[in-house]
């Protein structure tokens, strides 16, 4: 049995050389890719001095397997694809362990448990293992995983525009190196189940991402002069944003991790998904424009049967693989506030079904889950700050929570998502972005916050906790016109993600969190490609952007010199 050399196989494999029997565990993910194959083997041991690896077609004959350095050895192929069986051979000093065909089968992302066992001896010579049971599915993922690529949400801009918009083309994946299983290794056994209840960060560690501070440390050997204060950015934890089906599988990893965290600290570890895939996504702009399409039907039956069973129900059912993990979802950014200012927008009126019908059954199904947190985007006090946009918010928002099952499915709302708004207090007295004067008084996010939950409790919606993005609102006046949003040239990184928002002066904050990892594009400043949007082209943004979601280093380098406050 073999699979076709565009799929990519990550393989785990934990062992310990001990005087006794010992079980070996396997865990197999299958990635997508754009070319060869190859694998990797985590081994809990680090003292082994070599790993090989064989199969039953191109590669017969042992071959040894590259060090990373990070915990684990790849070996890249020549282009031919991987035939099971599969066996491993490690090597501990004068001890040899032998797994012959650990691998008798590959079911695209399953989870496999092997059975496997083996005993060492001290002394010369190899020892095999004395049983190999064929390997069972025990689990069943979604097939593919595309290369780790968050593509986050850019802000619709303050002011509706009349103009037409049409559906584009489904986004490019852009392109990163996979995620592949890192060595999280001895393998973490679940602890006790977790059911939230309050503020989910509060007394809690927050899930650092290996994916980002790979990102930034490539950034310190580009900056060298900075490398010190962008390590220290590597160190603030960031959300990861589910933005097309394909990535789904990678919710494993990162909870994987996520729990070695955990493991390593004796702490709960809270991870920030963000849910970014309803059909006719970004309906106000082009720059995050997403996979899903309506094409024209009111009801989008083709975009939300995706949206349900290939988006929704695989990350419910990553998750559930993971209950004792505390999870917090930030919903569909740039959604239902569309619903409330930019019907005027021809896409956003055409998506008011698929909107409402998609995030209502997100909240119903994550709402399944006792270790998910929901925050439901709330845009940002530059965009519904004015009375009527919070009121017609609400009021989208009290129907879709309605026909969810109830307010008491989500624990609030999650505010400047992907944006500059400034932080601010409740008693600052600064407005960099002159809203007052238009009778806009959120002048600022906190105070935003405090009016967003008057007008949601008069809607009946009341008791909730808010999250606020200060990822780049470090620089309040940065923008020439607040209106802009995209790529802001001298914007800097604002307070760290942190539970500590007393300063703010207001008891709802649950916590400022950098939903947006600094350093990822919002959209290309390139006019002449695909998902170009004008405001990408502002006269407040920077030039020579990459597409959205894409690795920005120099826009990096810039919100780390004007971090406020400073690194």
């Amino acid at each position: 049995m073999s699979y076709r050399s565009f799929l990519l196989l990550s393989i785990a494999i934990f062992l310990q050389v001990i005087n006794h029997a010992n079980a070996a565990n396997i865990q197999i993910t299958e990635h997508t890719g754009s070319s060869a194959w190859w694998f990797a083997i985590a081994v809990s041991d680090s003292s082994f001095t070599l790993l090989e690896a064989k199969d039953s077609g191109s590669y017969s004959t042992y071959t040894p397997m590259q060090s990373t350095g990070w915990g684990y050895n790849i070996f890249y192929t020549n282009g031919q694809p991987v035939t099971p069986p599969v066996s491993i051979r490690i090597t501990k000093g004068n001890h040899v362990i032998v797994l012959p065909n650990i691998i008798t089968s590959i079911i695209p992302g399953s989870l496999i448990d092997t059975g496997a066992s083996f005993t060492t001896t001290p002394g010369s010579g190899a020892t095999s293992a004395p049983t190999t049971p064929t390997s069972t599915p025990v689990t069943s993922a979604p097939a593919t995983q595309a290369p780790v690529t968050p593509s986050p949400a850019t802000q619709a801009p303050v002011t509706p525009s009349p103009a037409t918009q049409s559906p584009v083309t489904p986004a490019p994946t852009t392109t990163k190196p996979p995620m592949v299983n890192p060595a999280t290794v001895p393998p973490i056994a679940p602890t006790a189940k977790v059911t939230l209840t309050g503020n989910p960060f509060a007394g809690r560690n927050m899930y650092l991402s290996p994916n980002y501070r790979n990102e930034v440390e490539s950034a310190m050997a580009t900056y060298p002069s900075l490398a010190s204060k962008m390590s220290k950015v590597a160190n603030i934890a960031t959300g990861y944003w589910i933005d097309r089906i394909a990535v789904i599988p990678n919710i494993t990893t990162i909870l994987t991790q996520a729990r070695t965290q955990q493991s390593q600290s004796g702490k709960q570890t809270v991870t920030v998904l963000v849910i970014y895939d309803l059909p006719n996504r970004d309906c106000h702009a082009y720059a995050s424009n997403g996979e899903l399409q309506c094409n024209g039907d009111p009801l989008c039956a083709t975009g939300l049967a995706a949206y349900k069973t290939q988006y929704i129900d695989a990350i419910v059912s990553a998750i559930s693989a993971f209950p004792d993990m505390p999870i917090v979802a930030i919903v569909e950014p740039d959604s239902l506030p569309n619903l409330a200012t930019n019907l005027g927008t021809p896409k956003c009126a055409a998506s008011v079904y698929a909107y409402k019908t998609g995030v209502s059954y997100a909240v119903q199904r994550l709402g399944t889950l006792p270790n998910v947190a929901q925050y439901i985007d709330a845009a940002h006090g530059g965009w519904l700050g004015w009375e009527t946009g919070r009121a017609a918010f609400a009021s989208v928002v009290a129907s879709v929570l309605s026909a969810a099952g109830g307010n008491n499915l989500i624990r609030g709302f999650a505010t400047n998502v992907a944006n500059y708004q400034p932080l601010g207090t409740l008693t600052s007295t600064d407005d960099p972005c002159n809203l007052a004067s238009q009778w806009n008084f959120a002048t600022n996010e906190v105070k935003y916050v405090n009016l967003l939950d008057q007008s949601l409790t008069a809607a009946g919606i009341t008791s909730k906790g808010y999250v606020i993005d200060t990822g780049r609102n470090g620089v309040p006046n940065a923008r020439s016109d607040c209106s802009n949003w995209c790529n802001i040239n001298k914007a800097g990184l604002g307070v760290a993600s942190s539970t500590n928002t007393t300063f703010s002066g207001l008891g709802i904050i649950d916590a400022y969190y950098w939903v947006k990892p600094p350093g990822e594009c919002d959209g290309t400043s390139d006019s002449t490609a695909q998902r170009f949007d004008r405001m990408c082209a502002s006269s407040d943004s920077v030039t020579n952007a990459p597409q959205a979601g894409v690795w920005f280093p120099s826009y990096f380098k810039m919100v780390v010199e004007n971090s406020n406050p400073a690194l």
